[in-house]
């Protein structure tokens, strides 16, 4: 998952990607309290923004296919179409 991510990200902001401060994965999420599946999640950004201390609610954007995933702070979420390796291999071919 990480590396489709990260090949997605390359190929829709090549420039940006360096200074991403992190790609986070179900680490910093937390059990999602109205999920259909015990293994339901959301972006746990209290989380998120006591690890890396210089962000905030006001310099984050969060990236997700699902945007429940930041159902807590919806102004700072972007859904995106989720992408697979054919998927993406497809969109720069």
């Amino acid at each position: 998952m990480r590396h489709n991510l990260l090949e997605g990200l390359q190929k829709i902001m090549p420039r940006q990607l360096p200074r991403l401060a992190a790609v986070l994965d179900r680490e910093m999420n937390k059990a999602d309290p109205h999920g259909k599946e015990e293994w339901d999640t959301i972006r746990d950004m209290d989380k998120v923004w006591r690890v890396f201390s210089k962000y905030d609610a006001r310099n984050t954007i969060l990236l997700d296919n699902e945007a429940r995933k930041f159902c807590e702070h919806p102004d700072n979420g972007i859904v995106v179409p989720e992408f697979g390796p054919a998927e993406v291999q497809r969109r720069v071919s």
